[in-house]
Formats: structure tokens, sequence, C-alpha cells
């Protein structure tokens, strides 16, 4: 997990740059083509500072790199990747636009499990990020999840 408190070096750093490029690129195609024109046309889209495919890159990246925290992961970027991304919008936009791209999301997901292979396969992971379902004192005798296996870490 990349933690986000530790200073990295300019060659690890520069990777996860290599990284974002090449994702950027192969999500912007797939959003080109899969994306209604509804969404890409909506009201106000030439006012973004960061399009679409840039946010849905960020996240996912940050989602790959299993980061908890969208503050944490946002700060980290906005810090980080100022030459790839030279205008940043606030966090709060970030999220509600990355919330509101859920859909689209998971069709970019869906077509990249796609292009690689993995549709005959029937276990994914969706996404990385934990969601409390509970109280943490509740966790180990929670009758929900009572035979399940649930944990908590």
């Amino acid at each position: 997990m990349l933690e986000l408190h530790k200073k990295y070096s300019i060659k690890e750093i520069d990777y996860l740059k290599d990284f974002i490029i090449v994702s950027y690129v192969i999500i912007n195609d797939i959003y080109q083509n899969i994306t209604p024109t509804y969404i890409k046309e909506r009201r106000n889209i030439n006012d973004c500072i960061l399009s679409d495919s840039k946010i849905i890159t960020i996240s996912i990246v940050g989602e790959l790199l299993t980061i908890d925290s969208e503050k944490a992961w946002f700060g980290f970027s906005r810090k980080n990747f100022r030459d790839l991304f030279p205008k940043f919008c606030d966090r709060s936009r970030f999220n509600r636009t990355r919330r509101a791209l859920h859909s689209v999301i998971d069709e970019i997901r869906k077509e990249i499990t796609s292009i690689l292979g993995y549709t005959n396969n029937p276990y994914r992971i969706i996404n990385s990020i934990p969601i409390s379902v509970c109280k943490f004192g509740r966790a180990r005798f929670h009758k929900t999840f009572r035979g399940y296996g649930a944990n908590y870490v």
C-alpha cells in the first residue's frame, strides 16, 4: 500500500506517473467510446478544470493502489502530479463529479476486463475502499455477518 506520510524518491513517483499516463490514454479512449452524449455534453462541461477522463483516471489509480482515504489520495495527487495535471479543482468538486460518474466508471471497468480477457472469470475485485457496515465494537458478533467470517482489521 502506498503510505502517504512517507517521502518517496523521484524514481518511484516517476514510475507511478508513467502508469498514470498510460492509464489515462486507455481510460480516455474508452470514455470517448462508451459514454453517452448527454453525459459528455452536459451543462457547464466546458467550464470544468479537470476533464471527466482525468478524474476517472486519478480515482481508479487510487483504488488500484488501495488508498483508503479520498482526502489523502487527493492531497497526494495534487501535490505530486502537478506536471501531469497543471490545474486541480477543489476536493469537494472532484469527489462530487467522481460520484456522479459512477455508472461510467463501472462501464470502463467492464470494458477493461473484457479487453484483458477476464470476462469468463466469475471473481473480480470491484472496489478496494472499505465500507463500514456496523459499529467497531459490534464487528465480531453482529448477527448479519455471523457465519460469514466477517472481521475487522
